[in-house]
């Protein structure tokens, strides 16, 4: 309880804090070895805060993530994993580290202690809902899991695993469904059915290092047409089946125009490397746990930005949930 002219004022706990630009220019200047910080923007607005950052010597993009949304270690690992990239040449934004030596450091907020990267601002331009575009991407995520084959991190990252994917969201959306027992239901059924249909594939399915987040925006285009994929926040161990579909899932339930782009984000990344059979059929069955993360994930932020979407939004979405498993689970797909 705080007082002021004698008249006392609550105090309230802050869910979710929105940092000043001018703040974080003097966080990056105390934290990082880049000389005067001359100017500093924020850029988004999401899950985390993303800040482009103007330095005497270079443009960088700093990530705040949200209090309690990631562990130190989950940070050292995607930046080491970025360094680890970089060294074999492949095109991703370089991780700078702070003056202690570390990658990962930490601000107080309002809200808690948020962590923090910082990156290389990668130029050029943002994908369009093109062939060549997507071809690239898919050609940039074979090269991301080409390279990072022999990676390996004294750092814990969460593996993008059916804990993670289906456990860990079903169970942050169940005290949201009391008023939507149908709801409730089917994805209790769903998760018994994804469980056995992945199961039963588990064995022949190739595992990698994950981008976790190859949605068709994370990533800039250059001059040559080549491109950078940025972002590596949801990235970690898991199944090259799972990468691939974050794709085509963005392309079926948010894009419909990019469907037609999916054979060409195949074609690109075959350009590198091979597409075993197992995990192209298998890609249907991880659409619908990319769709259940998310659900999660909003679930997961609902004390700081509300339960808005528990209304027709949600409706729309186990729409998809069931529409997908009827039209495409009960029979083989007919995408590649």
């Amino acid at each position: 309880m705080a007082f002021l002219s004698g008249v006392s004022m609550f105090s309230l706990p802050c869910a979710y804090a929105t940092p000043s630009a001018d703040g974080v220019a003097r966080f990056v200047a105390e934290c990082f070895q880049l000389g005067p910080v001359t100017g500093c923007r924020m850029l988004n607005r999401s899950f985390n805060d993303v800040f482009v950052v103007e330095a005497s010597v270079c443009k960088a993009v700093l990530r705040l993530s949200r209090a309690g949304w990631r562990r130190r270690s989950e940070l050292e690992y995607e930046a080491g994993l970025l360094a680890h990239l970089r060294s074999r040449s492949v095109a991703v934004a370089a991780p700078y580290r702070g003056c202690d030596g570390r990658y990962c450091q930490e601000a107080v907020g309002t809200d808690g202690i948020r962590l923090a990267l910082l990156f290389d601002f990668v130029e050029g331009r943002d994908p369009e809902e093109s062939p060549a575009d997507r071809w690239a991407q898919g050609a940039a995520l074979a090269h991301i899991h080409a390279g990072a084959a022999d990676f390996c991190s004294m750092h814990e990252r969460a593996r993008l695993d059916l804990g993670h994917l289906l456990a860990r969201p079903l169970a942050r959306l169940g005290p949201m469904l009391d008023t939507r027992p149908d709801d409730r239901a089917y994805l209790a059924g769903l998760d018994e059915r994804l469980r056995r249909l992945v199961g039963d594939r588990d064995g022949e399915l190739s595992q990698c290092v994950c981008h976790g987040d190859c949605h068709g925006s994370n990533a800039r285009i250059d001059s040559h047409g080549s491109a950078t994929m940025i972002d590596f926040d949801d990235g970690g161990p898991g199944w090259v089946a799972y990468d691939l579909a974050v794709f085509l899932w963005t392309a079926c339930a948010f894009f419909p125009q990019r469907r037609a782009l999916w054979r060409y984000f195949l074609d690109g990344y075959r350009s590198v490397r091979p597409i075993a059979r197992a995990d192209l059929d298998a890609v249907p069955l991880f659409v619908p746990l990319r769709h259940i993360w998310l659900l999660g994930e909003y679930a997961a932020g609902a004390g700081g930005w509300g339960t808005w979407w528990l209304g027709e939004w949600f409706d729309r979405q186990i729409a998809f949930l069931r529409a997908w498993e009827e039209e495409q689970l009960s029979d083989p797909l007919g995408l590649h």
